[in-house]
């Protein structure tokens, strides 16, 4: 298995995952590794998981089992898995940041963040004056 610091889109997703636990022993009981090993392979230090560590980290943090595989540099057992269950939605890293940052929001401010993409690319400020007397004007 090759250094991760060689697949540096394992160590991203990696690093980007265990953002999910609050803390690497937390993470590490997830995956059923051990807690050095993770901190190497957080570091850039350890080697890339073999396959059931991929398989493990899916489960763990619900990642799409072929997206784990596939940055991890097994392509070929990705393809596999993709044969059977269906190629999984493609989400780049930065859309999985940005998911997981939603996923950790409070309810209400969940359904506040959920209303707002609902309004779709129209203006906030279309609802909200800051002029006085333009707010006087509305409720009149």
């Amino acid at each position: 298995m090759p250094p991760i610091r060689e697949v540096p889109e394992f160590h991203e997703l990696l690093t980007l995952l265990a953002k999910k636990y609050r803390t690497r022993t937390a993470f590490a009981a997830a995956l059923g590794m051990d807690p050095s090993r993770l901190s190497k392979a957080l570091s850039g230090k350890g080697d890339v998981f073999d396959v059931v560590g991929c398989l493990r980290l899916a489960r763990a943090t619900g990642t799409n089992a072929s997206v784990v595989l596939r940055a991890a540099g097994r392509d070929q057992t990705a393809d596999l898995i993709e044969e059977l269950y269906g190629s999984p939605r493609r989400m780049s890293v930065e859309d999985e940041r940005f998911l997981t940052a939603a996923q950790r929001l409070a309810p209400e401010a969940r359904r506040i963040f959920t209303a707002l993409f609902e309004r779709g690319a129209a203006p906030i400020s279309d609802d909200v004056s800051t002029s006085r007397r333009e707010r006087k004007r509305r409720v009149s």
